[in-house]
Parts: C-alpha cells; sequence; structure tokens
C-alpha cells in the first residue's frame, strides 16, 4: 500500500481514519472519521483527492479553514 499521501484518491484510502484538528490557536476541535465517512459528509465523489477533501473542511467551532490533518491505517493494518 505505501504512505498515504495527499494526492492519493479517496476510493484508495477510503477506510483509512482522517483525524482534523483545527489550526487556530486556542480552540482544540477536531475529530476522527474514515475517510469514506468524511466524503460522505461533505459530498465528495470517491475519485477525487485526498487534499481536496481536507480543503474544503472548516471548524465547527470558530469557523476556521485548512485544519492540521493526519490519516492512519485502519486498525489491523500496518501502514
Amino acid at each position: 500500500m505505501g504512505q498515504p499521501c495527499p494526492g492519493d484518491y479517496i476510493w484508495y484510502r477510503q477506510e483509512w481514519v482522517l483525524t482534523v484538528r483545527c489550526s487556530t490557536e486556542g480552540c482544540s476541535e477536531g475529530a476522527s472519521r474514515p475517510v469514506w465517512e468524511w466524503a460522505a459528509l461533505h459530498k465528495m465523489d470517491s475519485r477525487r483527492k485526498l487534499w481536496e477533501l481536507v480543503a474544503r473542511m472548516k471548524c465547527s467551532k470558530c469557523g476556521a479553514k485548512k485544519p492540521h490533518s493526519e490519516l492512519t491505517p485502519p486498525r489491523g493494518m500496518k501502514g
């Protein structure tokens, strides 16, 4: 599988867990979900790139864009 990169397609990493945290100082809002769930929430086609998905996200608490993101393999799978 190799290491994930922002240029990977959503379908290729759909079972991986995407963790996002607000990048604004003083705001600690964050969440973790499988990539396919984030894509469904943001109405993204699975043929789009991961970076496009992250670019659409904004903090639900303060409204800031460009969150910090981390992609981890699903449980029981080594990256």
